[in-house]
């Protein structure tokens, strides 16, 4: 949790600007709106800029739906606290927020009393349901789904801590991802929209081979573990591997497997 001294940074977003209004209203003295957004386009956007300390949407939105941006968000490896505003009281679209680590769900009927509550537990590392929806869950499997639902957006986040200039990223909670070449699997921990790169954890399996390829923009490479052969030199754990953008390098190889750290581009291109 932030240290009370400091503002706690929130983005809003809402098509009504009424409604943004009276969340900004709302909020307790200790937290400030530094974005208004109306669609889910932008809200993925200005999330991505300002990496908020905390995110307060409503769900039926232009472009994307709040739902939406938060799974765009959780798919490129970002996750901030996020309260919910809606004026659905259907359980399963509490369920499916729950999922995406939403720790906060609002009905807009109930916002003058229940956004400052919530904002309170969210802050503090809660879950606030207002109550309205609470009552509709009944008891025996559903309301287990709902409370494993719950802990998973507790203690399954990806990120610790997002906020301008300081990211801390926990490795182990993050699933790793197939990609376009077999025996290779990542890790996302960051995506940098503005420098259009993105921070992995990559390992190869024993045996393969990684074709040779372009670089977008600047490529970074730790090892972390193994050995990776990169113009017939073998990267052992320690040593630092950097490409300039346009620079190419022939296939590169692992004989007994590896895993590093690596920033590169979006913009990538195989060649081989």
């Amino acid at each position: 949790m932030k240290n009370r001294t400091e503002q706690i940074r929130v983005l809003a977003a809402d098509d009504v600007p009424d409604i943004v209004d009276a969340i900004a209203k709302l909020l307790p003295l200790d937290c400030t709106v530094v974005g208004r957004v109306s669609d889910g386009i932008t809200l993925v956007e200005r999330a991505l800029e300002l990496a908020p300390d905390l995110l307060v949407t409503d769900v039926s939105m232009p472009r994307l739906t709040g739902i939406e941006a938060l799974r765009r968000l959780c798919h490129l490896g970002v996750q901030i606290p996020a309260i919910i505003l809606t004026v659905n009281e259907d359980e399963e679209l509490v369920k499916e927020a729950l999922s995406l680590g939403v720790q906060g769900f609002v009905l807009k009927r109930r916002l003058v009393s229940d956004l400052p509550l919530a904002v309170h537990e969210v802050l503090n590392g809660r879950t606030f349901v207002s109550e309205a929806v609470r009552k509709k869950v009944p008891t025996g499997e559903t309301a287990a789904g709902l409370e494993g639902s719950t802990k998973a957006s507790r203690h399954g986040a990806k990120i610790l801590l997002n906020r301008f200039g300081l990211f801390i990223a926990r490795t182990e909670g993050i699933e790793w991802q197939g990609g376009d070449v077999s025996g290779v699997q990542r890790q996302v921990l960051f995506v940098d929209e503005r420098q259009q790169s993105v921070t992995s954890l990559v390992r190869m399996q024993a045996g393969t081979h990684f074709p040779a390829h372009q670089h977008g923009g600047p490529e970074e490479v730790f090892m972390l573990g193994g050995d990776l052969i990169v113009e017939g030199q073998t990267m052992k754990p320690g040593d630092y591997c950097r490409a300039e953008t346009d620079s190419v390098h022939s296939e590169s190889y692992t004989e007994s497997g590896c895993l590093f750290l690596l920033k590169a581009s979006q913009h990538d291109e195989i060649i081989g």
